[in-house]
């Protein structure tokens, strides 16, 4: 069920949107997040050109084990400090913080986002009347009543929809406090960014932790996973007018359905015993409860899929690498799937991943 009030609302911010993208010093703003990078020495974190200037790490900064009260992993991964701050460690310095974890033997958390459910009206997506009665009854649960709901909304509306509309980014999965806070700081005044930091760090207190992994009950399978995947690595819609967008998206759908299907058949041929069979769809219901470990989620889940389509890890590799080469994927990623499935050491965290993954169920609880 789509909220007219909110279309129109949506509509108008939309417009001033474009205006405001024709300011030179946002667009050279989203720019500097690219720089921004964490490495590990062994003891300690280093942030360098880090990007919002209210933060402990801004514009470089060294983080210990001491000051740490939580990490959660994910594509852009968070570290919670014990002065109130929060860290944010790009995917692509992700590794780095992935050792640290493993290094010092910190326990991971996950948590529910208040922020999540406040950007949810931001994304390329709708919501039925229960879905928005549900998110803010939780809301409220956390200590955000209705009317603080329309206040946030309404502070981050403009910039938020700059972000994901003017800027051709069309999300539609979801946001979190690092990305208002990149909406704020690109497209809002540079003046009040370091007020609105505070509060927006101060209302991330409010998160909800999730329950423990062992007590989740998800399932994947092969079948799953490879749909994922592909719906990823499979070219995009071709371009067109928008009226025929939908066309063109069901077409692309097809397509990718035929592919799983066919790979599928080849995989069951492959995969004749039953219980290997079982052994992929535990390994991926694993990896489903713990993705945000994943440096390169996809490969990991392709290495998974055809870690024992042969007994021959390297036909397993080749048979996995030729397949992604007819998607048009690059060679880099070939490559590292070869890796993954090859056990190359010292390679990527994601070696240690896919290999303690492959002694699924007994993971859990030396994940957890």
């Amino acid at each position: 069920m789509i909220n007219i009030e909110l279309v129109v609302t949506l509509a108008i911010m939309l417009a001033a949107a474009w205006i405001m993208l024709l300011n030179i010093r946002g667009r050279r703003f989203l720019k500097t997040f690219s720089e921004a990078s964490v490495s590990f020495d062994g003891s300690a974190l280093q942030f360098e050109h880090y990007p919002f200037e209210p933060s402990t790490a801004y514009p470089n900064g060294v983080v210990c084990v001491g000051d740490i009260q939580s990490i959660e992993l994910g594509h852009c991964s968070e570290i919670r400090l014990n002065n109130g701050d929060i860290l944010f460690v790009p995917n692509s310095s992700k590794a780095a913080l992935v050792e640290f974890v493993s290094h010092h033997n910190i326990t991971l958390v996950k948590r529910m986002s208040v922020w999540s459910s406040l950007l949810e009206p931001f994304l390329d997506t709708t919501q039925t009347k229960e879905d928005i009665e549900n998110e803010l009854r939780w809301l409220a649960e956390r200590g955000i009543d209705e009317r603080s709901v329309r206040k946030w909304r309404s502070e981050v509306g403009r910039s938020m929809v700059a972000l994901n509309f003017g800027t051709g980014l069309w999300e539609w999965t979801g946001f979190g406090l690092y990305d208002v806070l990149v909406a704020k700081r690109a497209f809002g005044r540079h003046s009040e960014f370091a007020d609105f930091y505070r509060r927006a760090i101060a209302l991330a207190a409010l998160d909800a932790e999730y329950p423990s992994v062992g007590s989740m009950q998800w399932r994947d399978s092969m079948s799953g996973a490879l749909h994922s995947v592909l719906l990823d690595w499979y070219p995009p819609v071709e371009k067109g007018s928008l009226a025929t967008f939908t066309e063109r998206w069901k077409a692309r759908s097809e397509r990718i359905e035929i592919i799983r299907d066919k790979l599928l058949e080849q995989l069951a041929v492959a995969y004749s015993d039953p219980q290997r069979l079982a052994q992929v769809d535990d390994a991926l219901t694993e990896l489903r409860r713990h993705f945000e470990r994943a440096i390169r989620l996809n490969e990991v889940k392709w290495a998974l899929i055809f870690l024992h389509a042969h007994d021959d890890a390297a036909q397993s590799a080749a048979w996995a690498c030729r397949v992604m080469q007819e998607l048009g994927r690059s060679t880099g990623e070939q490559e590292y799937v070869r890796a993954l499935i090859m056990k190359q050491p010292n390679f990527s965290p994601d070696v240690a991943l896919v290999h303690g993954l492959d002694g699924a169920p007994k993971l859990t609880q030396s994940l957890a």
